[in-house]
């Protein structure tokens, strides 16, 4: 499976092993609860799923922190701030209503 670093910011192919004696695989991902197109398909390939709630602006908010933090915006604030409402916004809009897609809803606990 793959697995995926933000300061990368490209999956890394075949990054994680499954081997057949796991029992539990946790696999996350922000279109995997979408009915749309190919990821459609993928619903009949978990036995649960879950979404986890949070404020779209407070995960905004963590989102333009990390841009800053992995270097992803050069480090500025207002390359940051532009990126998250450019991309990471509307992602999140589309990803919160994919919620009703999920066996479980859970409310996100945001420790700092």
């Amino acid at each position: 499976m793959p697995s995926f670093d933000h300061g990368v910011g490209d999956p890394v192919e075949k990054d994680i092993y499954v081997a057949p004696q796991h029992k539990v695989v946790v696999v996350e991902g922000n279109y995997l609860l979408l009915s749309e197109g190919d990821w459609k398909d993928l619903e009949s390939i978990f036995d649960e799923r879950w979404f986890i709630e949070i404020d779209i602006e407070e995960a905004m908010n963590m989102v333009e922190k990390r841009h800053i933090a992995t270097g992803i915006s050069r480090k500025t604030s207002e390359v940051a701030k532009w990126r998250v409402g450019y991309n990471d916004h509307p992602n999140a809009e589309l990803i919160a209503i994919s919620k009703w897609n999920a066996d479980l809803v859970i409310p996100s606990l945001t420790v700092y």
